[in-house]
């Protein structure tokens, strides 16, 4: 039953179509496609006193200074088939507004009765008439006493609506001041029913949310408090209202709850505002709220003298600036290291010096949600390059984390509430990196090649090839000269690596500092890794070569008699004790290194395929008598007999067991990380070469000899 009252309901606004509607003064002719916003006010309430009318006129000077991008027509619900209007342009003729209200709120008590209904059914007829797009509707203000049930308002309003939310329009209820609880009820109701809000203007706190949320829904910013208090008549106050350099349009609202009172605006100069302030400038002024538009204003801080208010007091202002807060970061950044955030100011395409006394802050969040404010200058320090050039800069420290990250930009002036503000995001991920093993720098000779450093490119471990013309060895100055060779261990099919051995030929001695930079394009993003850490020694060979004792001149031959020669005698143990000596001396050295063999930590543990068998047993392996005796505690892979294991050195310690690989091709790797230089071999370490899989076993103590 409920829904076929319902089908007839609708068909009876179909068919309204079709029927003329009687006294429309609305001109539909020159419409155009804008959203249609009618006004319905409720003139049985609005006679019954002055404070009701003064809320209307109020808040249809809120309707008229926001709603410029909106046709306005005015309906009231004594008469709802009479449609006034349009009303289009900047304030929609506010004066003309003004005195078609006055005109029509001042007369006597209607006589007709009041039908809410018909009013929301001739507003949907002109809506549907003139094809009013997304976001047009009703402005239902009204207080009356209504005797309707819900199980009338369930029939009779709830389908209106439905259509109404159908098509994207919004039914918006106003409650009057001294309204009934019936109208509030119905209002709420219907409002909520089309997807929109219900406002209740009994004070000026519902009149600043209906003005919340007109300009929040037309987009138009946001209030910004000024001041709040409560007045008395006697009392003179001065509101300071800063406007910020670059401001291309500022509103000053005042929401005041008695009538009377003095508001006069004054320039930062102290002076009435005139064409000097401002491109332009108009006022709206109602029982409840005084607008000021301003276009172009001077910057600096204005002044608001207010006197003879009595009650409750607010100023508030809204403002659009003609400067724009542009953001240069990267869209990704390297993990493990820092970034460089630059932001400058710009008036339409053109980049501008902001006045003295800005300043531009950045919070940055991380994906975590913690969040670190930075201070950006202009000043060429901390990351900025050029002082006095515009861009506002600062270096963020090294990001840990993966993931996305958030600036948030904030461009202030002192002594101005107003801001400029600007959001990116990052991303911060891992990138191509170098793992650089310095070898034996401090013992190099002139003319030997030498190899100094190993390098493994790499993304978080995981090998990742680069072509050897993106590396770049040098030395940071000229102390010494030499050759340095990039030599790839293994390349793929196109001539890139991951594992680089560096040799190094000197051609003279010196000290230097060797730099390693990587280069190359990453995600398309040009990516630089820089190592400028080691120190080269090279040092001369000193060769001692033993000087001659300078000839005498040969003597004269003079015949002298010789005398008698002495007679020598030579101590019998002198010969004996040089044969000795000898002896004794090889003798100590065989002890000396017996000893030194002896204090050596042995090979122990074993070495198994990945099918558990035994490859290797150090203990009871076979070795030359020269191995034992020159390499006590080191291992190489040839002695083994495993082919795979050839170019592995094995070095046995009391602190443990390291392994070696001396292989330039193919990689050993060890717990399926590439071997650079040294790595310590723990118990069950895997160790991968060649393709095939060999685990070390220790003993679980070190066997001494």
């Amino acid at each position: 039953m409920k829904l076929f009252i319902r089908a007839i309901f609708l068909s009876a606004i179909i068919m309204a179509f079709t029927i003329p509607i009687s006294t429309i003064k609305a001109d539909t002719s020159s419409s155009v496609n804008q959203r249609i916003t009618i006004v319905a006010i409720d003139d049985f309430h609005a006679a019954s006193n002055e404070s009701i009318t003064n809320a209307i006129y109020s808040l249809n000077g809120v309707i008229a200074n926001f709603k410029n991008n909106d046709t306005l027509y005015i309906s009231f619900m004594s008469d709802p088939k009479t449609m006034l209007g349009p009303y289009r342009g900047p304030n929609h003729d506010i004066n003309r507004f003004k005195s078609i209200l006055e005109k029509e709120l001042s007369g006597s008590m209607p006589s007709s009765k009041l039908d809410v209904s018909q009013v929301v059914t001739e507003a949907y007829n002109l809506l549907a008439t003139v094809g009013a797009p997304k976001g047009s509707g009703i402005k239902l203000i009204a207080g009356s006493d209504i005797s309707m049930t819900a199980k009338d308002s369930a029939k009779f309003l709830d389908p209106l609506s439905d259509v109404f939310n159908a098509n994207s329009w919004e039914i918006t209820g106003i409650l009057l001041p001294s309204a009934s609880e019936s109208m509030g009820t119905l209002l709420k109701n219907m409002s909520e029913k089309s997807g929109n809000k219900f406002f209740n203007i009994s004070s000026i706190d519902g009149l600043k949310s209906f003005t919340d949320h007109v300009m929040t829904t037309d987009n138009l910013g946001s209030l910004q408090m000024a001041s709040a208090d409560n007045l008395v008549s006697e009392e003179t106050l001065t509101e300071n209202i800063s406007v910020a350099p670059g401001t291309k349009k500022m509103t000053m609202i005042f929401f005041k709850e008695a009538l009377g009172g003095s508001l006069k605006l004054k320039t930062p100069s102290g002076n009435e505002i005139s064409v000097n302030d401002a491109e332009s400038y108009s006022s709206i002024k109602t029982p409840n709220v005084v607008l000021w538009n301003l276009s172009n204003p001077v910057p600096g801080n204005w002044t608001v003298d207010i006197s003879g208010v009595s009650g409750q007091f607010s100023s508030w202002h809204v403002a659009s600036n003609k400067y724009s807060l542009n953001l240069n970061v990267g869209k990704t950044i390297p993990i493990g290291q820092s970034a460089s955030i630059i932001a400058y100011v710009a008036d339409g395409a053109t980049m501008i010096i902001p006045e003295n006394g800005a300043s531009i802050q950045a919070t940055v969040t991380d994906p975590s949600g913690t969040s670190v404010i930075y201070q950006l200058n202009d000043d060429g320090k901390e990351g900025d390059v050029t002082p006095g050039d515009g861009y506002f800069s600062t270096t963020i420290p090294t990001l840990t984390t993966n993931g996305e990250y958030t600036a948030y930009l904030e461009l202030k002036w002192i002594d101005s509430a107003y801001s400029l503000k600007q959001t990116a995001a990052f991303q911060a991920q891992p990138f191509p990196k170098m793992d650089v093993t310095f070898n034996n720098l401090d013992q190099l000779r002139p003319g030997e090649r030498s190899n100094v450093a190993s390098i493994f490119t790499n993304i978080e471990g995981q090998p990742y090839a680069v072509d050897p013309d993106a590396i770049t060895i040098s030395l940071l100055d000229n102390q010494i000269i030499g050759d340095f060779e990039l030599i790839p261990r293994s390349s793929t099919a196109d001539g890139r690596g991951w594992m680089f051995d560096v040799i190094f030929t000197p051609e003279s001695d010196g000290i230097s500092s060797i730099s390693i930079s990587m280069d190359l394009m990453y995600g398309g993003i040009s990516h630089s890794d820089r190592i400028n850490a080691a120190t080269l020694i090279v040092d001369k060979i000193q060769i001692v070569i033993p000087q001659t004792a300078p000839q005498k001149p040969s003597p004269v031959n003079t015949t002298i008699p010789s005398p008698p020669a002495p007679e020598i005698t030579i101590p019998p143990q002198t010969v004996a004790i040089g044969v000795i000596g000898i002896p004794i001396a090889i003798i100590a050295l065989v002890i000396a290194a017996i000893l030194y063999i002896k204090s050596q930590p042995t090979p122990y543990g074993t070495i198994k395929n990945e099918f558990g068998e035994t490859m290797v047993d150090f203990e009871s392996m076979q070795r030359s008598l020269i191995s034992k005796i020159l390499f006590p505690s080191k291992v190489r892979g040839k002695e083994t007999n495993v082919p795979e294991l050839k170019g592995i050195t094995f070095h046995f310690a009391r602190e443990g067991v390291k392994i070696q690989s001396l292989n330039v091709s193919p990689t050993v790797r060890l717990n399926n990380e590439p071997i650079i230089g040294d790595a310590k071999l723990n118990d069950q370490s895997w160790i991968g070469s060649q393709g095939k899989l060999f685990s070390f076993l220790s003993a679980g103590k070190l066997v001494q000899a």
